[in-house]
């Protein structure tokens, strides 16, 4: 009976170790995985149009991210990054100029995982712009998703999947920013009417373009396309969607199935123990 007592409470006793030590193998293995530096760049378009080339061209966003995903290195470390409009190539367009920018947001990942952004106008610095009123901003918040996976090398790790979209229903894979500074016409006071002939002074009768709102989803030019400058790119990430829709996985399963197996190899260890115990004390 004494022999029975003393196996059950070694039995119990090397539960309770495996119990703490295994948790501790898991935490102390993905502490020690380390990953080369995986760099991917989001590329964006951006389109000015403006009825004075001399107005302040320089626009600025804000990248939001959750749970400390890593901000683009072109981003402040408030998150704010900016582009002059008036840098890209430019067309005229009747008494309108057009400019189209192309720009990158570089990510730099170390590790697996799924990092969420958000990409918005920041209203807060470009309302601060002379004639502000004039001005026309995306409205639109974009939420971007990054699926960054293992890959087959050892320590390596690729893009799965990247998403883009302004609400649940708009998915996009181009970002494209669209500002505008439309100056309305001035308007002369009719000489019967008033002592002066002479364009209104006044700028409260100056009213500004009915364009000079938020841009509205019909107005805006997000485009629900792949990008033409990473279509070989976009190719292999729908590829990936629909290859890692069902089996996305993060982490690095080999050596979990090895801590699984240990834990099930000592618990029948454990459970055989006081039945061979049993078996001896008859034999004896």
């Amino acid at each position: 009976m004494k022999n029975k007592n003393y196996t059950n409470r070694l039995g119990i006793l090397l539960l309770i170790v495996l119990c703490g030590i295994l948790p501790v193998g898991l935490v102390a293995h993905a502490e020690s995985s380390t990953y080369e530096t995986l760099e991917v760049k989001l590329p964006y378009k951006h389109i000015y149009t403006t009825t004075d080339v001399s107005a302040d061209s320089v626009f600025h966003y804000s990248i939001s991210s959750k749970d400390d995903a890593p901000l683009p290195i072109e981003a402040a470390a408030n998150g704010v990054f900016s582009f002059n409009g008036v840098s890209g190539s430019g067309t005229e367009d009747g008494d309108k100029n057009v400019f189209n920018l192309d720009g990158n947001l570089t990510f730099k990942f170390t590790k697996p995982g799924i990092y969420y952004y958000e990409v918005k106008a920041d209203s807060e610095t470009d309302g601060k712009k002379k004639n502000a009123s004039y001005y026309t901003l995306n409205s639109e918040a974009i939420t971007i998703t990054f699926y960054i996976v293992n890959a087959p090398e050892k320590n390596k790790i690729n893009m799965g999947m990247m998403t883009a979209q302004v609400d649940d229903d708009i998915k996009l894979s181009e970002i494209v920013f669209e500002t505008k500074y439309i100056e309305p016409e001035k308007t002369t006071v009719n000489s019967e009417n008033s002592s002066a002939s002479t364009p209104s002074s006044d700028t409260s009768s100056v009213k500004p373009n009915s364009e000079n709102s938020v841009v509205s989803k019909s107005d805006s030019t997000i485009s629900s396309t792949v990008s033409s400058k990473s279509a070989d790119t976009t190719n292999s990430i729908t590829a990936a969607q629909s290859a890692f829709g069902k089996t996305l996985k993060t982490g690095d399963e080999s050596n979990h199935l090895f801590y699984v197996f240990l834990m099930t190899l000592s618990a029948v260890i454990i459970f055989l123990i006081p039945v061979l115990s049993d078996k001896e004390a008859e034999d004896g």
